[in-house]
């Protein structure tokens, strides 16, 4: 049932005086994984694990750069996770002082064949 493991999505800069004022906000449905984000290779041998991201979003809440931060996944999720955030992913963007701000969040993946989610992303 569950897709997306959401533990933590945390303000990752680098000290209080740029943090923004309202955090970077997940829009839900862009983040889901779904059977269809699985590389078949990935399905045909039963690969699993987690994977942090460390993302830096722009003001507009779109994902413009994407790092591995830990992983105990395969180099072939880890790639279809950073895929994943550059194009489909989407947050209601941080703010500071009431303007839009880009930052970075750090967001954990949980790849798991039985926990995906069945329905086509959004379009």
């Amino acid at each position: 049932m569950s897709h997306l493991v959401l533990l933590l999505l945390l303000q990752a800069s680098a000290s209080p005086a740029t943090l923004p004022d309202t955090p970077v906000q997940p829009i839900a449905e862009t983040l889901m994984l779904r059977h269809t984000d699985y590389p078949q290779e990935s399905l045909r041998n039963d690969e699993r694990g987690d994977v942090r991201l460390l993302l830096e979003i722009s003001a507009e809440g779109r994902v413009t750069a994407c790092t591995i931060q830990h992983s105990t996944a395969t180099p072939r999720l880890e790639a279809q996770s950073c895929n994943l955030a550059l194009t489909r992913f989407r947050f209601r963007p941080a703010t500071k002082a009431g303007v839009p701000a880009a930052t970075r969040a750090i967001l954990p993946l949980q790849w798991r064949v039985d926990d995906m989610v069945s329905s086509p992303p959004p379009r």
